[in-house]
């Protein structure tokens, strides 16, 4: 059986898509325009989690590499 479960992680500079869809949002005669601010945002926030998880990936490669260096000196 598989059991899911959210979870929802805060990243400095990066809005969560939970926390833009319960902003309130001011009804506007243009909501094309708002429709591509908030595609814009969501895009841009993507983006900035690409790169933070990219670099926490490389963090945790070379902390792994480091971990096994003794254990390939011994063998």
């Amino acid at each position: 059986m598989y059991v899911y479960k959210e979870i929802e992680m805060e990243v400095s500079g990066i809005s969560t898509l939970s926390t833009i869809l319960k902003r309130p949002i001011e009804l506007r005669s243009d909501a094309l325009v708002q429709r591509r601010e908030m595609a814009a945002e969501l895009q841009g926030n993507c983006q900035k989690l690409a790169i933070f998880l990219k670099k926490t990936l490389r963090i945790a490669k070379q902390a792994n590499e480091v971990d096994l260096k003794p254990l390939k000196r011994k063998s």
